[in-house]
């Protein structure tokens, strides 16, 4: 079981599967690669917003570095939240996103 906690951190998982069974992968770190939608900055906090997306289905990302612009493939690392108005949300700091 740790095993497999450890291989989703580190490998990227479908987006579907995040989504779909959001009670599993609440509070666990997880790695996702897509490419980036919609995106915005908000300031001045310097947080951004983002949404990335994979053939299986889509995610908003929150980040506290600057938000890749729209169209670029990239990797996040980070912690997986409920949104109440979102669904599930993958949180990451400054150096888990690539």
């Amino acid at each position: 079981m740790v095993l497999g906690i450890l291989v989703r951190a580190h490998w990227p998982v479908p987006i579907r599967e995040v989504v779909i069974d959001m009670e599993r992968f609440a509070g666990r770190r997880v790695t996702v690669r897509g490419v980036v939608a919609h995106c915005f900055q908000v300031p001045p906090r310097g947080r951004g917003i983002f949404r990335v997306q994979d053939r299986t289905g889509k995610i908003l990302v929150v980040t506290d570095k600057s938000v890749p612009p729209p169209g670029r493939r990239i990797t996040a690392r980070g912690w997986v939240q409920r949104s109440r108005v979102y669904g599930p949300v993958i949180v990451t700091g400054r150096r888990e996103l690539e």
